[in-house]
């Protein structure tokens, strides 16, 4: 770890004392200092390694600091920011630049602000800066926002519902964890973060799916969120369906149906074999798409919304398959601003209903060409699957934009 020919400095230890990080010089590293890490393995450090991008950069990175929860923060000069080194932090270490998260001002300044350390609350801490013209320490209180979420039956409050509740970072894709209220039923609190986009998806079976946008972009001081979610009962109704052969219309048997809901944009990922007939349980208020395929033929059939005063009644419908040619597919791909890509990007074009995975290549053109038999519900994956363009809701997610050329 020490050495004559380079520098080593600002240890930090996590929570548990077995993981090391600090900062070096030593040669080869991604320029100026950068952070590295070393972990305690039977009695041994490990041999130090450097944490690479997008942790370090080509500028500085100094004074990490391991908080209670297990946040990393640390000081650079390579993360854009307000100037000279500011505090920035990542809560998974994972090697995607969304990660690192700068909390902007009044924390870091157009100075050198760096050397953070937090209480066991993480509410208050200090930390050092010469946005003064010399090194001064401060001391810091980190604003909260809590959400106070209850969830109800429309019709019946108090029943116990454990409905699955999910509340999703927007920025970095994270779902938070909630807290339980102690002594009360259906009732949740979660701790957000100022200046945050959140999506909260509440689920249980038998119920639409309530999905609601929250923002703490405009709060400035602490405040608590009380929110209240009024879970729809679905009103349902069956459908027997039958598959049969375009051209013989006699009933294939073995084929894999599978049924998208397209006003929430629901997959059934279980898919139902068959021997030909089958009875499906739907919503009533929701669009769907049927599709039946087999290793030859294929073919879909859209079901509109019912109407909730006779859906005690039973639906009949035949669905035909037939043989399908290969439709080609091409997409240009833009970045934020929309200025077109041509440089090299792994794109991995996934069938949603088969599951079938294919690694596509990107033409020195920028455009993206690949062939389809069922293009019913396909997604393209980029950056290891961390963000996609959606065929049902044509949508992209991420920092590229997928345009549909004709």
């Amino acid at each position: 770890h020490n050495s004559d020919f380079y520098s080593v400095g600002h240890p930090a230890l996590s929570k548990d004392e077995r993981t090391l990080y600090f900062v070096s010089d030593f040669p080869g590293g991604n320029g100026g200092t950068d952070l590295y890490v070393s972990v305690l393995k039977d009695g041994e450090w490990s041999k130090p390694k450097n944490m690479r991008e997008p942790i370090n950069t080509e500028g500085n990175e100094m004074f990490p600091y391991v908080s209670p929860s297990g946040r990393l923060y640390f000081s650079s000069d390579g993360h854009g920011g307000l100037g000279g080194l500011d505090i920035v932090y990542s809560d998974n270490n994972t090697l995607n630049e969304e990660d690192i998260f700068n909390p902007g001002y009044p924390l870091n300044s157009a100075r050198d602000d760096f050397g953070i350390v937090l209480d066991n609350q993480e509410l208050s801490g200090y930390f050092t800066s010469d946005r003064k013209g010399d090194d001064d320490i401060y001391k810091l209180y980190i604003k909260k926002v809590e959400l106070k979420l209850k969830v109800v039956d429309e019709i019946a409050s108090a029943t116990v519902l454990n409905p699955k509740v999910k509340l999703i970072d927007k920025e970095s894709g994270q779902e938070i964890l909630y807290t339980p209220v102690l002594g009360k039923v259906n009732q949740f609190n979660y701790s957000l973060k100022l200046h945050h986009e959140y999506k909260l998806i509440v689920q249980k079976d038998d119920y639409k799916i309530v999905e609601k946008d929250i923002s703490t972009m405009e709060i400035v001081d602490d405040q608590t969120i009380e929110l209240k979610v009024v879970l729809k009962r679905k009103f349902e109704y069956y459908v027997t369906l039958k598959v049969r052969d375009a051209e013989s219309e006699n009933i294939i048997a073995n084929t894999l149906v599978q049924v998208i809901n397209l006003s929430s944009q629901e997959l059934d990922s279980n898919g139902r074999k068959n021997n030909g007939e089958l009875d499906l349980k739907l919503d009533s208020e929701s669009d769907y798409l049927i599709v039946a395929f087999n290793e030859n033929k294929s073919g879909e059939i859209k079901i509109e919304k019912q109407n909730k005063k006779k859906v005690s009644s039973v639906r009949f419908h035949t669905l035909t398959v037939s043989e399908k040619e290969e439709k080609k597919i091409t997409f240009q791909l833009l970045d934020s601003t929309e200025v077109k890509i041509n440089y090299p990007i792994d794109i991995i074009l996934q069938d949603m209903i088969t599951g079938l995975e294919t690694k596509l290549i990107l033409s020195d053109s920028g455009e993206l060409d690949f062939f389809i038999k069922n293009d019913w519900y396909y997604r393209l994956y980029y950056n290891n699957k961390q963000f996609y363009y959606d065929s049902l809701k044509k949508t992209s997610t991420g920092n590229i934009i997928f345009k549909m050329r004709k």
